[in-house]
């Protein structure tokens, strides 16, 4: 048996024991530099995948998966987490396979437009000297656009666009079904707006436990002041 393919067993028994769990993964070479990150909802089947031989797979992941001589994962909470961390330690690392894996698309950006009263959130392929934030960038646009409904859906930012905004005068089905506060019908002030904006930053920003505190706290409030749909809202922000 070569020594490449005694790796590659060894490999895959060491993927067995990694945990159904979401997190995100680490490939590194022979002198440990981390070459490759990624994310994943079931730790084990995601980079058990990149071990079973496959047509499928493209010459630059074959030539990655040769390159490999150890993995390490990061346990998350969410999906959520993964995606944010993933992100970070990309930037941290700067691994050569992030970017040969993905050269021909440029990385997708979360944009969040906070010159606008009621802001909202974009995703951008680049960065753009608008007085917009930017988040990123991230892996892939799927993924950043899931990221962005759940933003949406979590924090009931408003998903319409600039023309519907200023045109409309009723609420829409979003609203109707909870996830919008209407604020083309001024049915949410701008200031309670900016603070749904701000979780949500803190989300994006991985200030994910101090937003569940402050997301209890302000749920408790509401609920003592009877203020039922409001902590409602603040419910389903939690879950």
């Amino acid at each position: 048996m070569s020594e490449a393919s005694s790796k590659l067993d060894e490999l895959k028994s060491l993927v067995k024991s990694f945990p159904e769990l979401p997190g995100v993964y680490l490939m590194k070479n022979l002198r440990e530099k981390v070459i490759y990150v990624g994310k994943a909802k079931n730790l084990r089947s995601r980079v058990r995948s990149y071990f079973n031989c496959s047509s499928d797979q493209s010459i630059k992941t074959v030539y990655l998966v040769h390159q490999i001589h150890s993995i390490e994962y990061i346990l998350t909470h969410t999906e959520v987490e993964a995606f944010l961390l993933e992100a970070s330690l990309i930037k941290k690392f700067r691994p050569r396979y992030n970017i040969r894996l993905k050269d021909d698309k440029a990385y997708p950006y979360i944009r969040l437009s906070i010159k606008d009263v009621f802001p909202r959130f974009y995703l951008n392929r680049r960065v753009a000297n608008d007085g917009s934030l930017y988040f990123g960038p991230y892996t892939s646009g799927s993924a950043v656009r899931d990221m962005i409904r759940f933003l949406n859906r979590s924090f009931k930012i408003r998903d319409c666009s600039d023309k519907f905004l200023a045109s409309r005068k009723r609420p829409c089905m979003t609203y109707q079904i909870g996830r919008c506060t209407a604020p083309c019908a001024q049915l949410i002030t701008e200031k309670e707006y900016q603070k749904d904006i701000r979780s949500a930053l803190k989300l994006l920003r991985g200030e994910s436990s101090s937003l569940l505190k402050n997301l209890k706290q302000q749920m408790k409030k509401a609920s003592a002041e009877e203020r039922y749909e409001a902590a409602a809202r603040f419910r389903d922000s939690i879950n």
